[in-house]
């Protein structure tokens, strides 16, 4: 099915603000697969959360060094609806008060992959930081996208510049 960017960005928009309200997002549904005796199912922190807290198991306790780095798996598959994408996130807290975020800044996990979510988490400051089996390291959320279709064009310039810093700071 060919449906252009425009037409799907267009139909979400119509579904989501249809009338000039903001009507009630759907439920998606997301399966879910344990993979180890003792995982927490994910659930959501507060209410009107975004994402759902992501917990990680390793064995035992892992610390990460200042400006070290380490893989930890979550021990958990997503089955994820064609269609959308998992988007993992470092806790906003975790970042501003340790400095443990994930290395890559944000995972998308697409539909079609089906082993166990894992987290990349690096030490950016100055302390040793202990991971224990079952601490919530990141946020996910699985959120639908539209398909793009590339039309090979050529691109007016803008005037914004180069990028990186165009619009400067003040």
């Amino acid at each position: 099915m060919n449906v252009s960017v425009e037409s799907s960005t267009n139909e979400l928009l119509d579904n989501l603000f249809g009338g000039g309200r903001l009507k009630a997002v759907p439920t998606v549904q997301v399966g879910f697969q344990k993979m180890k005796e003792g995982i927490e199912t994910p659930q959501y922190a507060h209410e009107g959360d975004a994402c759902m807290d992501l917990r990680v198991y390793p064995d035992q306790a892992i610390t990460i060094g200042p400006g070290q780095y380490h893989v930890f798996d979550s021990c958990i598959k997503f089955d994820i609806p064609a269609n959308h994408v998992m988007l993992v996130y470092p806790r906003s807290g975790l970042g501003f008060k340790t400095g443990i975020v994930l290395r890559n800044l944000t995972g998308v996990i697409d539909s079609n992959f089906t082993d166990t979510v894992k987290v990349c988490l690096v030490n950016n400051s100055t302390e040793e930081f202990v991971v224990s089996p079952g601490d919530r390291v990141a946020q996910f959320m699985v959120v639908p996208y539209p398909t793009m279709k590339l039309i090979e064009k050529t691109v007016e310039d803008s005037g914004r510049g180069e990028g990186l810093g165009s619009s400067g700071v003040q």
